[in-house]
């Protein structure tokens, strides 16, 4: 039953690893994703809404 701490260390830095591309991934890559289809998407409905009913403000002030 004796355990190598090297084969003890090479496994913990293996995960350490892997958490580590996990947690590049979460906090880096998928904030960037999410944002490029939410603003994909806003611009998406922008361009498919009513002119008029979205900029009724800015019409109301170049009218008068």
């Amino acid at each position: 039953m004796f355990v190598s701490w090297k084969r003890i260390n090479n496994q913990s830095i293996g995960s350490f690893k892997a958490w580590r591309v996990l947690a590049d991934f979460v906090f880096g890559m998928f904030p960037l994703i999410l944002t490029h289809f939410l603003i994909d998407n806003i611009t998406i409905a922008y361009k498919n809404s009513q002119r008029d009913l979205v900029d009724g403000e800015k019409t109301e002030k170049s009218n008068c």
